[in-house]
């Protein structure tokens, strides 16, 4: 169902040494007022040139990396610069 994601995120400052974002990661997302969930799956870094979806001249909807539960049970989509290791 879901491949799992090696590719570093974010840095453990202290170690030097890549953290990897990946399923079953519990994860921060300050995009979301800094909301506190669970990675339940990878779709894999996308493309720049994929399609958006559009209404009038604004962007809506975009394709992302990360399906997230938060704890307070919703189900966001994010990209990985969205997400940081808890």
């Amino acid at each position: 169902m879901t491949e799992q994601n090696d590719e570093p995120v974010d840095r453990d400052e202290s170690a030097g040494e890549p953290i990897a974002v990946e399923v079953g990661t519990r994860v921060v997302v300050p995009t979301h007022d800094g909301a506190h969930g669970v990675v339940v799956d990878d779709f894999g870094e996308q493309p720049s040139d994929v399609t958006t979806a559009r209404l009038g001249d604004e962007t809506i909807a975009g394709p992302k990396q990360f399906a997230v539960v938060l704890d307070d049970g919703n189900l966001i989509f994010a990209d990985g610069e969205d997400v940081r290791p808890a």
